[in-house]
């Protein structure tokens, strides 16, 4: 072998490699649509990208927080208007009973009391998936029990700003009392005491209470709801700029990148080509490359 052969065919493999690790770095950036050589040819990005990715994540946290508190206050504000509507018949049954007269109206109202009251339980002790929206704190513990004594802790908030969080997991005394002054507590002494006048009255006057306890919930649910739609809104925003810088600092330009390997590739199989001719063993080179 010549020379000038030898020298041909170390230069062509050397240019050759060259060309198979553009390939491979175009390759990779093409499959990523990131930069590879970002950490060596801008450092001054750097800490620009890591602030970027740091924001992105703590506001993704908050933006997860948001979307699983709306699905759980959705269910609290829906289940608080039927304990709402509920109580209204309980009013309703209560005056009835007021008025009432013979043994049968008494047996049937203490029936529809009993109904409702245990339909009221029902409401207290929802779930959402594990989860107790009127456990408080204590929100994958049933707040409840059989005779509607509370069990269950304050409200539960979860952070929705650096500075801010709203109460996902609602203390369910605020809507269903405790003790022997529970709701439950308050219907079960009407049925006790169903023909008894001055109870009923009473009870009437306590049911008017909770109507109003109830009220008062479902419109901080509905601030907090409202609040959340906010951060959600502005989360939007702030993530898209976030990600658009993000992808200006270590994006890579695709259309360019593609043009870029396409020539890349043709020279690289040129090279091949050439190596072939000039070396009698080109099937041994080809293999290698």
């Amino acid at each position: 072998m010549r020379v000038s052969t030898l020298s041909n065919i170390i230069f062509l493999t050397s240019e050759a490699q060259k060309q198979f690790e553009k390939i491979s770095k175009l390759l990779r950036e093409i499959s990523s649509g990131k930069r590879t050589d970002l950490y060596s040819s801008e450092p001054e990005k750097v800490g620009e990208l890591v602030s970027v990715k740091w924001n992105i994540s703590k506001i993704q946290q908050y933006d997860d927080n948001i979307k699983f508190a709306k699905g759980i206050l959705l269910t609290a504000d829906d289940i608080l208007g039927k304990v709402y509507d509920t109580l209204v018949t309980v009013k309703e049954k209560l005056i009835e009973a007021a008025n009432a007269h013979s043994e049968s109206e008494y047996d049937t109202l203490a029936q529809t009391l009993k109904e409702l009251r245990n339909r009221l339980l029902q409401y207290a002790n929802t779930r959402v998936g594990d989860f107790y929206i009127f456990g408080g704190n204590k929100y994958t513990s049933q707040p409840y029990d059989s005779s509607g004594s509370y069990s269950g802790g304050e409200d539960f908030s979860v952070k929705v700003a650096e500075n801010d969080s709203v109460a996902l997991f609602l203390e369910g005394s605020q809507a269903f009392g405790s003790g022997t002054t529970s709701v439950f507590e308050v219907i079960q002494k009407a049925i006790n005491n169903i023909t008894d006048t001055n109870t009923i009255e009473q009870t009437i006057g306590e049911i008017e209470n909770y109507l109003a306890k109830v009220d008062t919930l479902r419109a901080k649910v509905g601030a907090n709801e409202q609040k959340l739609e906010k951060y959600s809104l502005t989360y939007s925003e702030i993530l898209d700029n976030l990600k658009k810088r993000q992808t200006d600092i270590e994006g890579v330009d695709i259309d360019s990148a593609i043009s870029d390997y396409q020539l890349a590739n043709t020279t690289y199989q040129a090279i091949l080509s050439v190596l072939a001719k000039e070396n009698n063993q080109s099937s041994i080179l080809l293999k290698y490359f």
